[in-house]
This record gives structure tokens, C-alpha cells and sequence, in this order.
């Protein structure tokens, strides 16, 4: 399969002019996860083995059926998404929802999946939990780590909130900065983002540093070692968004 076929097959557009990409800038930010992610080698590989497995299963499944009953004819289609329909997904290892944070995995040869099918599992959001007596002290927030990168923080109702928000932000960002060794921050350059699709496109399809270089914006210098570098940008936000 030559380069350009590979990039057809996972329904990459056209590098050469960003039209090819449609409105980005009617994106959602989940959207733009899904590309880069999608781009991902070993998503990619993940969702090629997990669905040939479905597929061997469920080959095997009927083949069970039908040597019961050799009047068993396979039901018609169901009323949910088929392979390689938008909406079609697979399920996440635990292994691999923490790595490509994922609950389901949708199709990566499928650009515009709908929304419910890439929203990410942050793994943070907000669980209220009740408790009759939670506070050995009475006083102030208590917090209970139940793993390396997580922490159950708790507060008093019945107090002034800002003060004990405050306390809870300064005492969590002292704690990820000695689990991890840094404040983690959000850094995103939206206006980037379609420059990195094309440079990683572009790579894919077997352009050169010196091609690449001239789809750079006339800020940067268009030499091969500043499209190294936002190649190196744009990999990264394929694991990394």
C-alpha cells in the first residue's frame, strides 16, 4: 500500500491545501482531540486488533448458533451503529482508557464521529459523596488518596466556602507538584492546530522537512530544523492533547 493509499484509508484529507480540512473553525474541542488522537499509530493499532476480535467472536457465535440449528438465519440488522458507521464503537481496556483516555473508541478512519463518541473520560470530574460524620476535627477539608493521582477532597457545608476552596487548591497543587514534580497546566494554541494536522499529514505522506517547511506561517523562518520542531509539536499532541 503506497503512502498516499495508507492516508485514504484512515480518511485523511489532501495536506497540500488546509480547505481540504472543512470548517476547523467550527470544531469542538473534542473534535480536535479526536484528530490528533486519531493520527495515533497505536490507536489505531489498538482499535484494528480489538475489532478483528469482535469479529472473530462474533464469526464464532453464529457458527455455534447455526451448528444447533441449521434452521438459525443471522437476525437483520439492529437498530445501533454498524462497523464503520459514525457512532460505532469499541470498548476500552483499563490499560488503555488511561492512555488514550477514551471510555469507548470510536473509528479512527472516521473524521467527523459524533460528539458522544470521543467525549473524553477526564477521570475528573466532580462525585459528591454524604456522610454523617466525615471530620475527625470539625474543622476545615480532610482528604482521602485512594491512588497515586487521585485525592477525594471534602468540605464543610455549614462554612464559609471560599476559604476552605482556597485551602483546597493550594493544598492539592502542593501535592501534584510532589507526585508529578510541576504544577500541571492546560497550554493550548488553538491557532496551531490545523498547521500540526497538515505538518503530521504531510509526514505521513512521505514529504520531506524542506516541504514541510513551506507550509509554515511567514512568522517562522521556513527552514528544516523549524519544521522539525513543529513536527516534534504536533506528534506530541497526538498522546498528549
Amino acid at each position: 500500500m503506497s503512502q498516499s493509499e495508507n492516508l485514504n484509508e484512515w480518511g485523511i484529507p489532501d495536506w497540500r491545501d488546509a480547505a481540504n480540512y472543512g470548517e476547523t473553525r467550527n470544531w469542538s474541542l473534542s473534535r480536535w482531540r479526536w484528530e490528533f488522537f486519531r493520527r495515533n499509530d497505536e490507536l489505531r493499532a489498538y482499535f484494528v486488533t480489538a475489532f478483528n476480535e469482535l469479529m472473530e467472536i462474533r464469526e464464532e457465535y453464529y457458527a455455534e448458533l447455526t451448528s444447533r440449528d441449521n434452521s438459525f438465519r443471522e437476525p437483520p440488522n439492529l437498530p445501533y451503529f454498524l462497523p464503520h458507521e459514525r457512532g460505532f464503537t469499541l470498548p476500552l481496556s483499563q490499560e488503555s482508557l488511561t492512555k488514550f483516555g477514551y471510555r469507548h473508541l470510536a473509528d479512527p478512519r472516521i473524521p467527523n464521529q459524533m460528539e458522544w463518541a470521543i467525549e473524553v473520560d477526564v477521570g475528573y470530574k466532580v462525585h459528591i459523596y454524604q456522610d454523617s460524620n466525615p471530620w475527625e476535627d470539625g474543622t476545615g477539608i480532610f482528604g482521602v488518596k485512594y491512588t497515586n493521582a487521585h485525592l477525594a477532597v471534602g468540605f464543610r457545608l455549614d462554612q464559609p466556602l471560599n476559604d476552605q476552596l482556597k485551602q483546597a487548591k493550594d493544598t492539592l497543587e502542593l501535592m501534584q507538584k510532589n507526585v508529578f514534580g510541576k504544577k500541571l497546566q492546560t497550554k493550548r494554541f488553538k491557532e496551531n492546530w490545523i498547521l500540526y494536522l497538515r505538518v503530521l499529514d504531510a509526514r505521513a505522506d512521505g514529504a520531506s522537512l524542506s516541504q514541510i517547511a513551506k507550509l509554515l506561517p511567514v512568522t517562522l523562518s521556513r527552514t528544516a530544523q523549524n519544521a522539525r520542531d513543529v513536527l516534534k509539536q504536533a506528534k506530541a499532541l497526538c498522546s498528549n492533547f
